[in-house]
């Protein structure tokens, strides 16, 4: 049965994906590259995982 709905596919994805656990990262471990962007409610830069050689965006929030 093809379904009508346009995302579909998109949600089907959405299941299939591995979730990952990213709670042993470490901010030491993180060498900052550069910043991406700021916006209104924070800061994100691209960061280099320095075990495992992985690229992450990082996304830096002031809590004041």
């Amino acid at each position: 049965m093809i379904e009508n709905n346009e995302n579909s596919h998109e949600k089907k994805m959405a299941r299939d994906i591995e979730k990952i656990d990213y709670t042993s990262i470490v901010l030491e471990e993180l060498i900052f590259i550069k910043k991406l962007g700021q916006g209104q409610f924070g800061t994100v830069y691209l960061t280099l995982n320095k075990k495992t050689g992985d690229l992450y965006a990082l996304k830096s929030v002031s809590k004041a």
